[in-house]
């Protein structure tokens, strides 16, 4: 009875704890707006004096089925409660340009993940090495997708100009790999 009682207890508490969470918000081609940004801005720390930040995550998952198949889940999340933008930004003049820069670093995360699901649906895979690739292949790519995060955001400091050279590249990109936008990709085992 004492079990009973804690694990309803837990259920309860967790249950109002997660409705204090704003849902992370999964890739599409809708974009982002500032009411989507509900986190705190940082006062102290890297981002101190950043006027948003964008939090995404790059998800990427999979699992064997019974018929010798790789299901791979590549998905791009925004974090609502982890993204944030400072009340004086949203006053400025360049309230939609930062928006915009900050819409292309969820893109880059869709981008990263059309990429990763691309590769997927070339790569041969056999049962006995597909526990020792996948990992791998996981960890270059999203080194990659971090390196290049961190390249857009010090080029487009310096220039106005580089912001609309990115934003023009990430669309492009994006349109060529359009056909990789499904989250689901399916890999028959050789």
């Amino acid at each position: 009875m004492k079990i009973l009682a804690i694990t309803v207890l837990s259920i309860f508490i967790f249950s109002f704890y997660e409705q204090d969470q704003p849902s992370q918000i999964l890739w599409s081609k809708k974009h982002l707006k500032w009411r989507d940004f509900k986190g705190t801005p940082d006062s102290t720390g890297p981002h101190a004096k950043s006027a948003a930040v964008t939090s995404s995550r790059l998800e990427q998952r999979y699992y064997k089925t019974a018929n010798n198949e790789i299901h791979f889940i590549i998905a791009a999340w925004f974090n609502p409660a982890r993204s944030w933008v400072r009340e004086s930004t949203l006053k400025s003049n360049g309230s939609d340009r930062t928006l915009n820069h900050e819409q292309h670093h969820f893109d880059m995360c869709e981008l990263y993940a059309r990429k990763i699901r691309k590769y997927l649906s070339t790569v041969v895979f056999t049962d006995s090495t597909y526990r020792q690739k996948i990992p791998e292949l996981f960890k270059t790519f999203h080194k990659e997708y971090r390196t290049e995060q961190e390249r857009y955001d010090s080029e487009v400091k310096v220039t106005r100009q580089s912001l609309d050279d990115w934003t023009s590249s990430i669309d492009d990109e994006m349109k060529q790999l359009s056909k990789f936008s499904d989250t689901l990709v399916v890999v028959k085992l050789q």
